[in-house]
């Protein structure tokens, strides 16, 4: 009918088509979304890669750490007792006190 009133298969057919564009738009969301979600997983993979090979790398610099420490200190021990015998064979008789 011309310039009057829509017939009501035009309404359907208009709600056909709005509803179709709307399902192709919803795919089409899902579907993008489901791609940033795969390459985030990815992404998110990678990190914790590197997290974990970054942390036995940390968790054997620290083992070096705690050796070297216990060298120095067992270095510094034996330089304050050589120090010491020096001391007291300065001093003559006697032992020499670190206090």
């Amino acid at each position: 009918m011309a310039g009057g009133a829509p017939e009501p298969e035009d309404f359907r057919t208009f709600i056909r088509e709005i509803t179709r564009r709307h399902e192709l738009a919803t795919k089409e969301m899902i579907r993008r979304s489901q791609e940033q979600s795969a390459e985030m997983r990815g992404q998110f993979a990678a990190i914790r890669d590197d997290i974990r090979a970054n942390t036995a790398t940390l968790q054997e610099l620290a083992g070096d750490i705690r050796m070297h420490r216990m060298e120095f200190v067992e270095e510094m021990r034996a330089q304050r007792a050589a120090l010491f015998a020096v001391i007291d064979r300065l001093e003559g008789p006697g032992p020499a006190t670190s206090g």
